[in-house]
């Protein structure tokens, strides 16, 4: 029984990261050193192994100047986008209640998951929230200056 899946449904959070040291532990080969990931076979499989769930996982999207190839200075223009892409520098902390999109140049978004999980409701701009969105906001950041990627990085997330 050893090494296979568990079937089952899991709620832990996962990142995308996670995948790759995933399937190499399931297949017994060692993590490469600069994976970022962390495995989840344990949570998944008969491994004899303790797993520890994330707090937060973190997302960003591919920005324009990346897949289009035109250098960084392409021209955003707020509430309307970059060549067809709205949001072109996007990041996002998502822990079990909150998720929390941030755009430097666009406000953001911040969505109550337990009382909304369809995302129907913008909390962002709800001075209620504005203690949450700052918390989000500085985890985020310091996931962005200690990952081991920190020139992707733009200026204008520092300020």
């Amino acid at each position: 029984m050893k090494d296979r899946i568990k079937p089952g449904r899991y709620d832990e959070l996962i990142e995308t990261v996670d995948v790759m040291p995933t399937l190499l532990e399931l297949i017994g080969l060692p993590e490469p050193l600069s994976c970022q990931g962390r495995s989840f076979a344990p949570l998944i499989s008969y491994i004899n192994k303790a797993y520890t769930s994330h707090e937060e996982i973190f997302c960003e999207n591919v920005i324009p100047e990346v897949i289009t190839n035109h250098g960084y200075d392409c021209e955003f223009k707020k509430g309307v986008g970059n060549m067809g892409i709205r949001h072109p520098d996007a990041k996002m902390i998502r822990t079990r209640r909150w998720k929390y999109n941030y755009y430097p140049d666009y406000d953001g978004e911040l969505y109550d998951l337990h009382n909304d999980p369809l995302e129907q409701k913008n909390l962002f701009g709800d001075q209620k929230y504005k203690s949450i969105c700052e918390e989000l906001k500085g985890r985020l950041l310091d996931w962005l200056i200690t990952t081991s990627e920190t020139d992707q990085i733009a200026p204008r997330w520092l300020i």
